[in-house]
């Protein structure tokens, strides 16, 4: 018994040892502000799909967490492998990685990289070298989760640029759609340009049947807000492609009093028939300071502007090119710029979005219906319990939007 007495109180240190530092953790972290969605107006339970990640900054401890309807939890009180993790996974692919552990293996956390139909997972990444330089290809691979299947593809794809994203994926009629926004810089002439690609994969034939290519616009990539979307996400039948860039500047405009406008200029719009393959131009007339396109419902692009507080949504219409406005959205803050329109869902015909306001500690949530553009939802962020355990400055930025329950 003497020689396994040095290993029971070596075992029966290290589970105290990490029994208080649990306790110690979760009794610091019910320090921290405590978030509730609280509903202004609307439909109380569709908040309760919303999942909301954010990161608390204080005197004492930097920590990330999420909000949902029941409240607030921190990454701290979490199990170790994912306090390493942190929160950048979203939870589609965190239960992806958990449920196909072997196929999930090095792969992306970016979900855009992921499509699931009935019961098949399709993987597409955008191969790089240690140097980060492009391979020249695409990777391809489904999995099939009754029969164990996996069949793996490469796409040739040489003419993507230096930097090359891959936006949402759509399927119609076994047709897998890959959008992909690129963009390069140019040492040489220190100008910048981004392109569209569209590569159109037959899963059921197992090969590339198609691409198409586009250039989008030549401004600065870091500054530009580019879009990809669909006339329907269950059958597309049409692509739309916008490209605006956003800039902090003055503008002249008698009405707004905003301390740090932003001023939007449209670059331009683009359409692709999917069936034709028909590329055109969508000509809408420029200002000052545009609108910003954040959706399209099949005949309408929908846009969102900020006027002091109000947040104003329009739609154009495509064939008739008529502009109507359709909402108008008051909000009890002049702090929330135009980027956190990229914090934003497209599903089952609503958009979500996640509205931080800057240095205010606490958020809006939309929910808009995409046909209607009816106001479905409307919520607050805010502090609903906050007892720190030392004074000093906090800090509080709510970055992602992600949907608990989308039914994939």
């Amino acid at each position: 018994m003497k020689k396994y007495r040095a290993l029971s109180i070596l075992t029966i240190i290290i589970i105290v040892t990490f029994s208080l530092f649990y306790v110690q953790s979760h009794t610091l972290s019910q320090s921290f502000p405590q978030y509730k969605i609280n509903t202004i107006e609307g439909d109380e339970s569709l908040s309760d799909e919303l999942l909301i990640k954010g990161d608390f900054y204080g005197p004492y401890a930097d920590e990330e967490f999420e909000v949902t309807r029941e409240g607030t939890n921190y990454l701290r009180d979490e199990r170790l492998t994912k306090r390493l993790e942190g929160n950048h996974v979203p939870n589609k692919v965190q239960q992806l990685r958990n449920e196909q552990r072997k196929f999930m293996r090095k792969k992306s956390y970016d979900e855009n990289e992921y499509f699931i139909v009935e019961d098949t997972i399709i993987s597409v990444q955008i191969p790089y070298s240690r140097w980060g330089i492009y391979k020249g290809i695409i990777e391809l691979e489904t999995y099939n989760r009754t029969t164990k299947e996996t069949n793996r593809y490469e796409i040739d794809a040489p003419d993507l640029l230096d930097y090359a994203m891959i936006e949402k994926m759509y399927m119609n009629d076994g047709i897998l759609y890959i959008p992909i926004l690129n963009m390069e810089y140019s040492m040489d002439t220190d100008g910048e340009k981004t392109k569209f690609h569209l590569y159109m994969f037959d899963l059921n034939e197992g090969k590339l049947i198609d691409s198409i290519e586009t250039l989008i616009d030549s401004s600065d990539y870091y500054v530009a807000f580019a879009n990809v979307f669909v006339d329907n996400d269950q059958q597309p039948t049409e692509m739309i492609i916008t490209h605006a860039v956003i800039s902090e500047e003055y503008y002249e405009d008698t009405t707004d009093e905003a301390t740090y406008p932003e001023a939007i200029k449209l670059a331009n719009i683009v359409k692709i028939d999917l069936e034709t393959k028909e590329i055109t131009e969508i000509e809408i007339e420029k200002s000052n300071n545009d609108a910003l396109p954040i959706a399209y419902n099949g005949s309408e692009i929908l846009f969102v502007n900020i006027h002091s507080d109000i947040l104003v949504f329009e739609s154009y219409n495509v064939e008739t090119k008529e502009k109507t406005e359709k909402l108008n959205v008051e909000l009890d803050s002049q702090n929330i710029s135009i980027w956190e329109f990229e914090n934003k869902i497209i599903h089952d015909g609503k958009i979500y979005f996640l509205l931080d306001h800057d240095m205010e500690q606490r958020a809006t949530v939309l929910i808009i219906d995409l046909l209607t553009t009816e106001l479905l939802f409307k919520g607050a962020i805010e502090i609903e319990d906050y007892l720190p355990i030392q004074s000093g400055e906090t800090e509080v930025y709510f970055h992602t939007l992600e949907l608990r329950h989308d039914g994939k």
